[in-house]
């Protein structure tokens, strides 16, 4: 029987908007280019599409989360990014130290940097 936690913390999504990331504004829907990685303990990394994020787009709801039933993360073991809609718990990032917003358009246009 899997064990059941309470986590507290704000939506990543919130969290990265107040942040005011830059999207193409000339492009349709340029927002739906965006792609967050986020970086943990032992470089352990985990990517999401922009639209996962936003509430206006889809209903997943990523936690950057402090505590866990109630108690503070230690300096060490936190925050943590939470997935509970996905099945496997492999986007958990513990000991999130970084997160990146970019766009694909380099990518898929084959620019070089």
């Amino acid at each position: 029987m899997r064990a059941v936690r309470t986590y507290q913390g704000a939506l990543l999504h919130e969290v990265l908007k107040n942040a005011q990331p830059r999207f193409d504004e000339s492009k349709k829907n340029g927002q739906l280019r965006g792609v967050v990685a986020a970086t943990g303990g032992g470089d352990y990394r985990a990517v999401f599409a922009w639209a996962e994020l936003d509430p206006g787009f889809a209903k997943s709801q990523v936690l950057l989360a402090v505590s866990e039933d109630g108690v503070p993360f230690e300096d060490a073991s936190g925050p943590r990014l939470v997935v509970p809609q996905d099945t496997k718990g492999g986007r958990y990032v513990s000991e999130l130290n970084q997160l990146w917003v970019g766009v694909v358009d380099p990518v898929v246009d084959g620019e070089r940097h």
